[in-house]
């Protein structure tokens, strides 16, 4: 099995057992390496948000041990990716009668598995009396993402259809007292910001504008962007993405497409993080 095949083989084991992997029911959070406290990352951020385990902190074999921590028997690490642009090459060459080794590096972009381990799977002892940082309140937290979003495009609250226009480039939502909830209302423009993300004046994606009901290979990865990015920002701002109706459905036209692409997961998570990053970027913000 490929990188690719992996990946797409663990986010397809989570949607046969009906969990979708950027749709979360409940707060938490974000992913980080124990030691740097580096977040995860795009694919990194959703293979480690689906693991069963009640830590947001992750280490290597190496950290471990650096740390006197030990990992538990029969416990198997969670793996992630790493990507290289640069890779060691030595080849020999026959000049004439002689031959001749010749060492460097090319670049040549490529992948790598690592394995990290949740602390809940070490022998680590979490602090009594953790101090609990005191945030702003997360609708706040949500407002000031889209007001300080310099380039973003007009938002009309009008109408029972939510949307981005492509040609027009606009966001249209029902008003926010239409809404189950604000955190709802938040999360679906989340998702049409992402959308937006990929006008020509922004980051310039290949989008076609089409219904749930016909889901083509760049409407399956613009969909996967705007669903992955939007869990990035609700994840940001601390609040719950939006439930899914008709989850079912939803689940097998994912299974139909990732199966049928298996390089649309790693795809679609490395260009949401990218949208994602442009609308929070400071150049884009004031």
């Amino acid at each position: 099995m490929n990188i690719y095949d992996i990946v797409t083989a663990k986010i397809i084991e989570k949607l046969n057992e009906g969990t979708i992997p950027w749709q979360k029911g409940w707060l938490s959070d974000i992913p980080q390496n124990y030691v740097t406290k580096q977040p995860y990352r795009g694919i990194n951020k959703l293979l480690t948000s689906i693991s069963p385990y009640k830590y947001n902190n992750w280490i290597t074999f190496i950290q471990a041990k650096q740390l006197g921590l030990k990992i538990k028997k029969g416990e198997k690490g969670t793996s992630i990716i790493y990507y290289r642009s640069k890779q060691p090459f030595s080849e020999k060459l026959k000049k004439d009668s002689d031959e001749q080794s010749v060492t460097g590096i090319i670049n040549r972009p490529f992948y790598t598995i690592n394995h990290i381990f949740n602390l809940e799977q070490t022998d680590y002892v979490e602090p009594p009396d953790r101090k609990q940082e005191k945030n702003p309140p997360v609708i706040n937290r949500c407002k000031e993402i889209i007001q300080k979003w310099k380039d973003k495009p007009e938002i009309r609250n009008l109408g029972n259809k939510a949307f981005y226009s492509f040609t027009g480039d606009y966001i249209q939502l029902p008003k926010k007292n239409t809404f189950y909830s604000i955190e709802e209302y938040y999360s679906t423009l989340f998702h049409e910001a992402i959308h937006s993300t990929g006008h020509h004046s922004r980051l310039n994606r290949k989008i076609t504008g089409v219904s749930k009901q016909r889901i083509d290979e760049n409407y399956s990865q613009e969909e996967l962007i705007a669903e992955i990015g939007a869990s990035f920002l609700c994840d940001h701002a601390g609040i719950i993405n939006s439930v899914i109706d008709n989850q079912a459905a939803y689940i097998y036209n994912w299974l139909k497409a990732l199966t049928n692409d298996k390089m649309l997961i790693m795809k679609a998570s490395s260009l949401a993080q990218q949208a994602a990053d442009y609308i929070l970027s400071e150049d884009n913000n004031g």
